[in-house]
């Protein structure tokens, strides 16, 4: 599936929640969050799934981390 879900607060509570539902579903999925450390630990817990350590108050970084997303939903290959 060529589909990408990006994850806003996806290390935890229900954020973490809908990134292991879309998992499941058989969707790609990118967590994002503030604390590397959580990040890590929910990857883990999400089969590795992969993760951007982003404050969303900085949003600079939004057009190059949505285009990671794209990126990502036409390859397997995850850069970070």
């Amino acid at each position: 599936m060529n589909k990408v879900v990006l994850i806003i607060g996806g290390s935890r509570g229900i954020g973490f929640a809908s990134a292991k539902k879309f998992i499941e579903n058989g969707f790609k999925v990118i967590i994002t969050g503030r604390s590397e450390e959580r990040l890590k630990k929910a990857s883990a817990e999400l089969n590795n799934c992969p993760y951007l350590e982003w404050d969303i108050e900085d949003i600079s970084k939004a057009d190059e981390y949505i285009e990671k997303a794209f990126k990502y939903a036409k390859s397997d290959k995850w850069q970070k």
